[in-house]
């Protein structure tokens, strides 16, 4: 249980630290600078959406059947879990690997488009 806890966290926070990275470069206007001119940042954020829709689909699998192994009377452990606790986490992985893929696609598009 503590695995499938320390991976959803691991990959929520990166995911959240690489976001506010992009988030900074995009609100203090870096990447027209001329230093960052030969980078398609577009194609960079594109990439990162999409390595970051698959590892956030798994956990929020993993999540799902976590909690109905916790809510199973006959588990040993299903009385130390908070129940509905990894629900919550499955949903919002679940949401999170959408707009992880609806942003990619967004930005895919812009990249075919040009």
């Amino acid at each position: 249980m503590n695995s499938t806890r320390d991976a959803y966290l691991f990959f929520s926070i990166v995911g959240f630290i690489i976001a506010i990275f992009i988030y900074i470069f995009r609100l203090f206007n870096i990447t027209s600078q001329k230093a960052f001119s030969k980078i398609h940042f577009n194609l960079l954020i594109m990439v990162s959406d999409f390595l970051w829709v698959l590892p956030t689909f798994i956990l929020a699998i993993v999540c799902a059947v976590k909690e109905g192994s916790i809510r199973d009377p006959f588990y040993l452990y299903s009385k130390f879990f908070n129940q509905g606790a990894f629900a919550s986490a499955s949903v919002f992985g679940f949401l999170c690997s959408i707009l992880y893929a609806v942003d990619g696609a967004f930005h895919l598009i812009k990249q075919t488009r040009g």
